[in-house]
């Protein structure tokens, strides 16, 4: 007991709390959860507070005060914001929280219609998919990647195009699992750092970067070990052919990612769309260059997978094939996560 404390709580910080993906209010839906245990979270259907006791919590109001509020969700990543609350502030200090859906992957097929006098639908191998380029209301445009991003590029990160010109590919004789950084070649001529290597079918490519090329320490020369800027994200089989580049020049726009990006995702927003050709290089500062390719082709049976889809409500897909009448679609999230979605082209 302490009797000469007033028991009246105030707010200390609200804000509202939406889908950063449609917008829509979800407050009545997260958990709220602060380190300053006397603290305590109320909500409505579209904000959150956390309010305490006046004379207990932040009770020296000429200091700044700094704590940290961590929301949570099902199907969502959980927020963790640091936040300040300056000296003298009026209150409640007012600050707004967009959750992110956890991405998620789309799949289906795509047919095409023959000519003739008993036309069929039949699988399309080598059809595009990609999400419209509609504007956000910030400007900002969507671009869908093939391979989703391995690890969160951070504030300042860009996408740009690079030329690659082929060289002779490399044969693999010894497996890579993933997460190994080295790759045994069975002759290493002409192969050296900076080099990108390439493998997989065209809708399943895995891109490596060689950092630099040593002699296999079991096999005399020319066969090399090539150690990689990075793990595989894929295993490589013995006898596995690599595709090998050298690298070229940039062209097109110097694109800047907007709002954050994460692990997993497979969605973009930028400030401009990048050029076509060559290689996407997603550049972010402390990280090695990472290589993508924009577009979803489907399959020899005309199979697709969006692998991470993430940052769109509504998306606006549209599918691509040569000799087709090229087809699209607004499709909710609810949609998309019920799957397949199969699409029927006509000449």
């Amino acid at each position: 007991m302490v009797p000469d404390v007033v028991g009246r709580d105030r707010i200390f910080i609200t804000g509202q709390v939406s889908d950063d993906a449609d917008g829509r209010a979800m407050a009545r839906e997260v958990q709220v959860t602060s380190p300053e245990p006397l603290l305590f979270a109320a909500r409505s259907d579209s904000d959150i507070g956390l309010a305490g006791n006046a004379a207990t919590v932040f009770s020296d109001r000429s200091v700044p005060h700094a704590t940290t509020v961590t929301l949570s969700a099902e199907g969502y990543r959980a927020r963790v914001q640091n936040i300040t609350i300056p000296a003298f502030a009026p209150l409640p200090l007012r600050v707004d929280f967009a959750m992110r859906a956890a991405p998620f992957d789309i799949g289906g097929r795509v047919y095409g219609r023959t000519v003739g006098p008993t036309p069929t639908y039949e699988p399309v191998p080598g059809a595009t998919l990609s999400v419209s380029p509609l504007p956000a209301p910030g400007g900002e445009l969507p671009l869908l990647l093939r391979q989703p991003l391995r690890a969160a590029p951070g504030a300042g990160a860009t996408l740009r195009r690079r030329a690659i010109a082929p060289q002779a590919d490399v044969v693999v004789f010894e497996d890579a699992q993933a997460g190994q950084a080295f790759v045994a070649m069975t002759d290493g001529t002409g192969v050296s750092a900076g080099q990108l290597l390439r493998t997989g079918p065209e809708h399943r490519r895995i891109y490596a970067q060689i950092s630099q090329v040593l002699a296999h320490p079991d096999q005399p020369a020319p066969a090399a070990l090539a150690r990689l800027s990075e793990p595989l994200i894929g295993t490589i089989a013995t006898g596995t052919t690599m595709n090998r580049f050298t690298l070229g020049g940039f062209s097109g726009a110097n694109a800047a990612l907007v709002g954050e990006s994460f692990a997993g995702e497979a969605v973009l927003w930028l400030d401009a769309l990048p050029a076509s050709g060559g290689v996407l290089v997603l550049r972010a500062a402390g990280q090695p260059d990472r290589y993508h390719d924009a577009q979803i082709v489907t399959g020899p049976a005309g199979d697709y997978r969006v692998p991470g889809f993430a940052r769109i409500g509504v998306p606006t897909l549209e599918v691509f094939a040569p000799g087709l009448t090229t087809d699209s679609a607004a499709l909710a999230v609810a949609t998309l996560r019920a799957g397949p979605v199969d699409w029927y082209l006509v000449p």
